[in-house]
């Protein structure tokens, strides 16, 4: 198949003139697809004659000689990374819709207009926005596609430009603009980002257009945080002049101002109102006027809808805290001594909750333990989150010396340094009495327990170098904090502890979005539910991002690799065609009756199964042997949660990290046989070994009777296995198996 037959056809002709569409041309064109690109078209769920109707829009736009550079090189970084056997791929594969809508000149300029819609606007007002363009050009009503078409290809296009300079460029053009207090939602003291209204904006990206295909000399605009992302379009896509300015300052580019520039922003903080009485966009021939419509649709949005109807953009690592909270951090990272303290204390209280999980239990309202990396806790957390958070680099010195103290020192001192920075804190919650700042100002002691929740949540993840978080996900995780703290401070005074600071065990055990939720909304900057997402997911792509886990990539009881969370641009694939969710599949298998027939069973082979599903495709690993006589089906969610969560909460292993000797009780010495019985306490328990292709023991009380529903999954590599065989024979276990994996 040659590279033409693998594309979307490119329009023969010319459609567009002076600005207008020969929509009857349009209609007759005839056009020619391949079986196989109709299969990809199909399975994106994207029509055809919405492509037809795009591209003809694209004709209207010119990327330039850096913009078309940009896109070929995004187009060529695209990246798909293959689950356990190749079965499911994430990101984007070879034959992926964007791959095959980018091919052709007419089709990258649609995909570079669409990405760049969907990576910064909520996607229901992106695919607004498109409909509002093809409205523009006149096409007939009856041959219009659909917002929910639009939406399709909107959703389909998500992702590719995530991993670029782009939304960090939209992100640092958009943050010139001065604004007024709350973010999104007003809740706290943030830039508040409001959204013009669609047909204006539409206006204004079309107007760039003409300005790109030279049917106009310049244009000037004049508006809010939009003349940022609209500037942003105009620089890295369409290799346009560009000059912005307050109307006083120059604000970009940092030199002197360029008065022939092609297009000039004034930027302009008051917010624009429905009427269009503040804000307008002017052009050289034709005057628009950008009018706000963020109160419209936050007045008519359903539920949360309301704090999406804002623009979005990524940051750099090095600068993210600074430039999501502000001043406020600055703020915060003057106390160099303080900050530090409370963070090595965290460190070392987390340290000791590694070890002895029943210290979670007096104050956290979960025994939820996830955080089990070494970046979770002690010295490997301060790395971590220095690595991660450059910014913290002045505290690095108390932070190294606050994590060699006893855990009853770090959980003292970290009650006093946060109380010292609650003191400090003007904030209203903090001072209601002098405090002069804004009811919603950020707090500096929730600030501070903001970037420590932060740090422990990315502990878990693994993200590609090139992909940044959003400036709205950083803020999303204050709020979450902010009310971590309350519930923590009513517990406080609830069970009449003495403190009245709270300290970071209630970070983990606090009630959280899962895993998987956490790492869409810091990575996408929208509101992914937890609800959204199953209970027995272990994968799903949303807003053209996809989080797995590392068990989809590798069936392997490594605990620093269980667990993990992996982060990147693009969606889920099975055979080519995209999916939103990966969910455990349950089944059976053929498992040996009795537990004596173990001895003769040698598990050999792997594999990850799959099934489709309307809602979701649902996968589970089988472990057989040979003949596939004897199988063992375990779901890789299911198989995390149990290594990550359940295991580490059952074992107390004091030697782990003493010089304390445990408790003999059954002889490690291997004698050759498969199947050991043991004396232990007066019990009769049972002991299976495994193989060398998972070295296991098997641990069961009572009669060796064969049950496939074992209770717990014990991971043993800090914990000795004497500890773990303790633990496995406890009477809560009842008579059902218990897997040590050492």
């Amino acid at each position: 198949m040659d590279g033409s037959s693998a594309s979307v056809p490119a329009l023969r002709n010319n459609f567009s003139q002076q600005g207008s569409v020969d929509w009857v041309k349009v209609f007759t064109e005839p056009l020619k697809y391949t079986v196989g690109v109709l299969a990809r078209l199909s399975a994106a769920n994207v029509d055809p004659y919405t492509i037809v109707v795009g591209q003809v829009m694209a004709q209207n736009f010119h990327l330039g000689l850096v913009g078309s550079r940009n896109m070929r090189q995004t187009l060529e970084n695209l990246k798909s990374y293959g689950s356990h056997g190749n079965v499911l791929w994430f990101g984007f594969g070879l034959k992926s819709f964007p791959r095959t809508l980018g091919a052709t000149d007419e089709g990258c300029t649609l995909l570079a207009l669409c990405a760049a819609l969907g990576e910064c606007v909520q996607e229901d007002l992106a695919a607004d926005v498109m409909h509002s363009m093809a409205r523009s050009f006149k096409a007939p009503d009856e041959l219009t596609p659909s917002s929910l078409q639009w939406l399709a290809l909107i959703r389909a296009c998500q992702g590719v430009l995530s991993a670029t300079e782009f939304p960090v460029l939209a992100e640092k053009l958009m943050s010139l603009t001065p604004t007024a207090f709350g973010f999104s939602t007003g809740t706290i003291n943030l830039p508040k980002r409001g959204f013009p209204e669609i047909e204006d904006l539409s206006e204004a990206l079309i107007a760039l257009g003409k300005v790109s295909s030279q049917r106009l000399a310049s244009v000037c605009i004049r508006g809010g945080p939009a003349c940022g992302w609209l500037a942003a379009v105009a620089i890295w896509l369409l290799d346009l002049s560009v000059n912005i300015s307050d109307g006083n300052n120059q604000l970009y580019p940092v030199t002197a101002g360029d008065t022939n520039a092609q297009v000039q922003f004034i930027l302009e903080g008051a917010r624009l109102d429905s009427r269009g009485s503040a804000k307008e966009v002017i052009m050289v021939d034709e005057t628009y006027r950008l009018r706000d419509s963020y109160e419209f649709l936050k007045d008519n949005a359903i539920g949360d809808e309301a704090v999406c109807c804002t623009f979005l953009g990524r940051v750099p690592w090095e600068g993210c805290l600074s430039t999501a909270f502000g001043d406020v951090f600055c703020d915060l990272i003057k106390m160099t001594h303080e900050v530090g303290t409370a963070f090595g204390c965290a460190a070392r209280i987390f340290e000791e909750a590694f070890y002895d999980n029943k210290i979670c239990e007096n104050y956290s309202q979960s025994g939820t333990v996830r955080f089990h990396f070494d970046d979770s806790y002690g010295i490997g957390f301060v790395r971590n989150s220095l690595k991660w958070f450059p910014e913290l680099s002045p505290s690095k010195i108390p932070m190294t010396q606050a994590v060699k103290m006893t855990f009853s020192d770090a959980m003292t001192s970290y009650e006093r340094t946060w109380t010292i920075i609650q003191e400090r804190c003007p904030c209203y919650k903090c001072d209601r009495e002098c405090s002069t700042l804004h009811p919603n100002a950020l707090c500096l002691a929730t600030l501070l327990e903001t970037i420590i929740a932060l740090s422990l949540v990315l502990s878990t993840m693994i993200v590609p170098e090139c992909l940044l978080p959003t400036r709205r996900g950083l803020a999303q995780f204050y709020s979450l904090v902010e009310g971590w703290i309350r519930r923590e401070l009513d517990f406080i005074g609830t069970n009449g502890r003495t403190w009245k600071a709270p300290n970071p065990l209630h970070i983990l055990g606090a009630p959280r979005h899962d895993a998987i939720t956490e790492g869409l909304n810091i990575f996408t900057g929208r509101d992914a539910k937890s609800e959204e997402i199953s209970f027995r997911a272990s994968a799903a792509a949303k807003y053209g991002l996809c989080v797995y886990f590392d068990a989809l990539r590798e069936l392997s009881v490594d605990k620093e690799l269980s667990g993990r969370l992996h982060v990147v641009p693009g969606r889920i694939e099975h055979r080519g065609r995209p999916f939103n969710l990966v969910t455990d599949l349950e089944m059976g298998g053929n498992l040996p009756n009795p537990l004596s027939q173990m001895n003769e069973v040698v598990l050999s082979k792997s594999s990850l199964l799959c099934r489709e599903r309307v809602s979701a495709l649902n996968v589970c690993f089988a472990v057989s042997d040979d003949n596939d006589t004897t199988t063992f089906h375990v779901g890789p969610c299911r198989l995390t949660k149990t290594l990550t969560i359940s295991a580490r909460w059952y074992v107390n292993c004091k030697g782990s990290k003493s010089d304390v000797k445990c408790q003999q009780l059954v002889s490690v010495r291997n004698t050759g046989q498969q199947i050991e019985k043991c004396d232990i306490d007066g019990q009769k328990v049972y002991i299976c070994r495994g193989n060398s292709l998972l070295y296991s023991v098997l641990v069961y009380r009572g009669d060796p009777k064969w049950s496939s529903n074992i209770t717990a999954v014990i991971p043993a590599s800090h914990e000795c296995l004497q500890c773990c065989i303790e633990t496995g024979i406890q009477p809560s276990r009842c008579d059902r198996p218990v897997l040590i994996l050492t």
